[in-house]
């Protein structure tokens, strides 16, 4: 039975194009890079999470047929964007409006230089490939401040911005470089 199975899993992932050598997916709790596709199980370099440079060193033998009665996520990390979050405290003494206002400088810079020559980030390219994703998203950051729920007398600086997973590690280092060259944030 577990043979048949996983044989139809292959079909499926042939025939419906699930997921192919270099994406990323997730089936119930694994999670990885997928390496290759045979008829009984699929390959995958398993990570914590969705970037190349966080990998576990092991690899994962995924039955294909886990895939025609799971839910599976699957990312092309060059084409597929994706939403990421960077937080920081801020003391309630501090000039909130101000804060807001150059981390939102700030995220914009740093997402502009990165993408200023990518042909695909753009409201354009993207209504192109899928108008419906293009108008569930919006590619200029957000920058809000709430009430931390853990530290008290606190707030939270929330920044939510879309970039593709491969330029997510990039793109964050060059945010906290830049709060810390402007010394936004004291104590960081």
């Amino acid at each position: 039975k577990e043979t048949i199975m996983n044989l139809v899993g292959w079909m499926i992932i042939n025939w419906r194009g699930v997921c192919t050598e270099g994406d990323y997916i997730q089936v119930q709790n694994y999670m990885g890079y997928v390496v290759s596709i045979g008829p009984m199980y699929f390959k995958v370099y398993e990570t914590k999470r969705l970037d190349q440079h966080h990998a576990t060193g092991r690899t994962l033998r995924i039955p294909n047929g886990l895939l025609i009665n799971n839910p599976v996520l699957t990312i092309t990390p060059e084409t597929s964007l994706m939403q990421y979050q960077l937080t920081f405290a801020l003391g309630f003494d501090a000039d909130v409006a101000m804060v807001l206002a150059k981390t939102q400088s700030i995220i914009q810079e740093v997402i502009q230089a990165h993408y200023a020559d990518h042909p695909n980030y753009t409201e354009e390219a993207l209504a192109e490939k899928n108008k419906i994703f293009a108008k569930m998203i919006n590619l200029k950051p957000m920058v809000t401040a709430k009430i931390s729920a853990e530290k008290e007398k606190s707030l939270m600086v929330l920044t939510e911005f879309y970039a593709y997973p491969v330029d997510s590690d990039e793109l964050e280092k060059n945010f906290w470089a830049k709060v810390l060259e402007t010394k936004l944030v004291r104590g960081i």
